[in-house]
């Protein structure tokens, strides 16, 4: 049997990144954007296309996250700030509670956030 040195090198990454997410989550701030960066995720891309279903992203700054295309289910929004505009374009927020307005308005009927549509006139 051949050892494999890559292998070893990343389970000991992912070992070290498990422990600095617990690390984060145990402490006195275990913010998303805080056990983000304790993963060396990068808000901007790593989490386009992901699920996050049922994720809890109140009170969080969510500033630079790029959520696009996300399986966002059940999502809670509340007092979230400095989400921008198009971060959720294509993503499935069905159920999600407390989006911003201007992603509310862009809604469509199968609950996805329609990139770049009209918001609806009041």
């Amino acid at each position: 049997m051949t050892h494999d040195a890559d292998a070893d090198d990343r389970i000991l990454s992912l070992g070290k990144t498990i422990d600095a997410v617990y690390a984060v989550g145990a402490g006195d701030s275990p913010t998303f954007r805080n056990m983000a960066a304790a993963a060396g995720l990068d808000p901007a891309a790593d989490f386009a296309g992901a699920d996050l279903s049922g994720v809890d992203f109140r009170d969080e700054d969510l500033e630079g996250f790029c959520f696009r295309g996300a399986d966002l289910t059940g999502c809670d929004f509340r007092r979230a700030t400095g989400l921008a505009d198009d971060a959720l374009d294509g993503a499935e927020i069905r159920g999600c509670i407390g989006l911003p307005e201007a992603i509310e308005a862009r809604r469509t009927p199968d609950d996805r956030v329609a990139p770049d549509a009209p918001a609806p006139h009041p």
